[in-house]
């Protein structure tokens, strides 16, 4: 909530100068960890290594007018593109392709409700609806990169989303 206040800055810069910033960011990540860290994973879920890696290979410079738009999206609650005029979610219910939705329970950019609520329009007759954490047996609560980089994603997460793929394989 505090972040968007200032999305104002996204109509003053054209560009978020990031590619060297990401590597000093990098180097000090581990002290930001249980702070700002908080917004991309679980810190008790993610190790500081994990986490360096993903801020020194983030991509380099961010257009403004991508970070308007999710912070539009954040504020205004909804999931247009670039000019406002088409809302994504409208077009949910027309998804009727096979659909594995994943969620973390400490997911502090992606709250698990929205992706619920994006599980719920989907039309497919064969969708499945995940969420990571301690109430489905998990050692933690999984963030928004846990999935993917979390201490123990490969045996906790990878192993459900393997299992739909060779499921689904054709």
């Amino acid at each position: 909530d505090r972040a968007a206040a200032f999305r104002w800055i996204t109509k003053v810069f054209p560009r978020a100068r990031y590619q060297n910033a990401g590597k000093l960011t990098a180097l000090i990540m581990p002290a930001f960890k249980e702070t700002i860290g908080r917004l991309i994973a679980n810190p008790r879920n993610v190790d500081n290594r994990a986490m360096m890696r993903l801020v020194w290979r983030t991509p380099a410079d961010l257009p403004m007018s991508l970070l308007a738009q999710l912070a539009d999206w954040y504020v205004e609650g909804g999931f247009w593109d670039g000019s406002g005029r088409i809302d994504y979610t409208q077009f949910l219910s027309k998804i009727e392709v096979p659909a594995l939705i994943m969620a973390g329970d400490f997911d502090q950019l992606t709250p698990p409700e929205d992706i619920r609520l994006v599980f719920d329009r989907l039309s497919s007759p064969d969708k499945k609806y995940l969420s990571f954490g301690r109430a489905m047996g998990c050692v933690h609560d999984y963030g928004h990169i846990d999935l993917v980089l979390g201490n123990r994603a490969e045996q906790e997460v990878w192993p459900h989303l393997l299992r739909w793929l060779l499921d689904h394989a054709r």
